[in-house]
């Protein structure tokens, strides 16, 4: 028919308009999500907004501290090094810098702002000029292994005696402490996991899905969603650990291990965005291995804001989820 368009012209022009239209929705600020809160007399005062129509949930958690900054490691020697540690062990190749400013923009949809990316020579000064002040600090390792500027697979390394000092230490992908790269390649530690967990506890093996919840309300508080059992930790063998998310096998998605003063935490899987939006919740939220969920409390808020109050003792946390499944908003608030 005369004047008719083509197909193929239709369809380049319904994708460019589906385009735009995300682009609209998820980058020009069209809508918009806040909250706030306050602690007195006993309870917490909050509110949420959205100019959209959004679920809401709102928890208070005990022993909870949100770190005070985190520094990522962004490995540059992975790339030399991953296929000689896969030749013991089972690794996902993946982009280390794309990974971290991933993880720094979750972050930032839950208001947690003060993030550093650092290469191999920044996160060893970092470590060792904070490690008199480690306390409330926070280190996330998305590499298989470390600069032996800080770590060599003794009890007195840097990293270790950072973490016993107060700092916490978030680990992802990969068996915590198996090797350590010096200025002639990758070393392998066979004592790595006693050394950053107390025992030999990860599961190591083939990706596999966990079905069933951990029964303490975190999964369900936080909206974990990874279940994912890679390198994930069995917490039954070890004191006052805790697991949250999905479990298997004795194994769990999300094991927090004392260590000393402070603490490392491990998050199974692959590197997907259900395992980034959970490890961003873990720190955003401030959750630890002495965390307890004490209340929790859902809505919707439908192009308003909506008030509420939660009772919750001095020294809790409360944290904000807007956008249920797929979060828009996340803030933590401490009474």
């Amino acid at each position: 028919m005369k004047g008719a368009v083509p197909f193929a012209v239709l369809a380049v022009a319904l994708l460019a308009m589906m385009a735009v239209g995300e682009y609209y929705v998820y980058c020009s600020g069209a809508f918009e999500y806040t909250s706030e809160a306050e602690w007195k007399d006993g309870r917490f005062v909050y509110s949420v907004s959205s100019s959209g129509s959004d679920a809401y949930s709102v928890v208070v958690m005990d022993g909870a501290a949100v770190p005070r900054e985190l520094c990522i490691f962004v490995d540059e020697t992975y790339d030399d090094n991953v296929d000689e540690a896969r030749k013991v062990t089972v690794l996902n190749h993946f982009s280390q810098r794309y990974y971290a400013e991933q993880i720094q923009k979750q972050l930032a949809l839950r208001s947690y702002t003060n993030v550093s990316l650092e290469e191999s020579g920044g996160f060893s000064k970092h470590i060792l000029d904070t490690m008199g002040d480690a306390e409330g600090r926070a280190v996330l390792v998305v590499s298989c292994s470390l600069p032996s500027s800080i770590y060599t697979g003794n009890p007195s390394d840097p990293i270790i005696e950072w973490a016993k000092a107060g700092g916490t230490v978030y680990w992802v992908g990969s068996e915590p402490g198996r090797f350590y790269t010096d200025s002639t390649g990758l070393k392998e530690v066979p004592s790595g996991q006693e050394l950053f967990l107390g025992a030999e506890c990860v599961y190591i093996g083939p990706s596999e899905r966990a079905s069933q919840k951990v029964d303490n309300g975190f999964g369900d508080a936080l909206i974990l969603k990874n279940s994912d059992i890679a390198f994930a930790v069995d917490v039954s063998v070890l004191d006052n650990a805790l697991a949250m998310g999905f479990s298997r096998d004795g194994h769990s998605t999300v094991g927090m291990v004392p260590l000393g003063l402070g603490e490392v935490c491990v998050v199974s899987g692959a590197f997907s965005i259900e395992q980034m939006e959970d490890v961003a919740q873990l720190i955003a939220s401030g959750a630890s291995c002495g965390s307890s969920v004490e209340r929790t409390e859902s809505g919707k808020v439908v192009r308003s804001t909506c008030t509420g109050e939660i009772s919750a003792e001095a020294g809790s946390t409360l944290y904000i989820n807007i956008g249920g499944t797929y979060l828009k908003h996340g803030a933590a608030y401490h009474a």
